[in-house]
């Protein structure tokens, strides 16, 4: 049986452990929780790095975490990137140890009420509709997924990982976004007498408009948590490094840190 290493052994890793169980034999290294086998890592057939991406004091992603993992299991036949990182570092990192380092984004994630059938899990990522990878190989590493998910999901095989790693940021600064706008049109509705439960009723008639992220909560209001603030920050940091301008999300950003305080 092949054997799925797992790096980093936080929410990701565990519900990457999760997903393969039963299906491949598995090594985790994560020295801070007590997994210390890195032979074993070295020598499995595909090794996910699923390290944390913390949010610098200047509002940069820190993938130094990232960075150290693949140096340190370079060798290893396949590696996959599964922590959120700033567009390009992967294909940095292909740059410096070859065309066997890839990324796919996670979705798992930190919600606890009841997922309809049509979003994507946060607890159970062998429910998930798609999977997507990045990278030379991808379809190598699409197998080793296609063995776990489900055989009507979508695999998709991306030859420039730059772009994966793009739209992972897309998708949470969309969301950050639409939460802002839901809590922003709380407060229009709430200066006009009216209930914004009773707004976003019938704005959710139009078929164009999607429920989720739509509901406001009068004692916590915004977006917080791990994943949306973090990654828009660093994705306005990036674009502002390579001078593009993000009114939009600066917006968002501070609208939010309004609502918080």
């Amino acid at each position: 049986m092949k054997t799925i290493g797992i790096v980093g052994f936080g929410y990701v890793g565990m519900s990457m452990a999760k997903l393969f169980a039963g299906r491949f034999d598995f090594c985790v290294y994560d020295p801070a929780k007590g997994f210390d086998d890195k032979e074993c890592i070295r020598k499995s057939d595909l090794v996910l790095i699923c390290v944390p991406t913390p949010q610098r004091s200047n509002g940069d992603c820190d993938i130094s975490l990232v960075v150290e993992s693949v140096e340190l299991f370079q060798h290893a036949s396949l590696v996959c990137i599964k922590s959120t990182v700033t567009p390009g570092t992967t294909q940095s990192l292909i740059d410096r140890f070859g065309p066997h380092v890839h990324f796919s984004p996670e979705y798992v994630g930190e919600g606890k009420n009841h997922v309809p059938p049509e979003y994507l899990s946060p607890t159970e990522a062998r429910s998930h509709p798609f999977c997507i990878v990045g990278g030379r190989r991808a379809q190598l590493v699409l197998n080793f997924f296609r063995r776990a998910m489900a055989t009507s999901a979508r695999y998709v095989a991306v030859a420039d990982p730059t772009v994966v790693e793009l739209a992972k940021y897309m998708e949470n600064s969309y969301l950050a976004t639409k939460v802002a706008f839901c809590n922003e049109f709380a407060n229009i509705a709430k200066s006009f007498g009216v209930d914004y439960n009773d707004v976003r009723e019938l704005w959710l008639h139009d078929p164009r408009v999607d429920p989720s992220h739509t509901l406001v909560f009068p004692e916590r209001r915004g977006f917080d948590g791990k994943c949306l603030p973090k990654d828009l920050s660093a994705i306005r940091s990036a674009a502002h490094s390579n001078a593009v301008k993000t009114p939009l999300l600066n917006g968002v950003d501070m609208y939010n840190l309004e609502e918080f305080e």
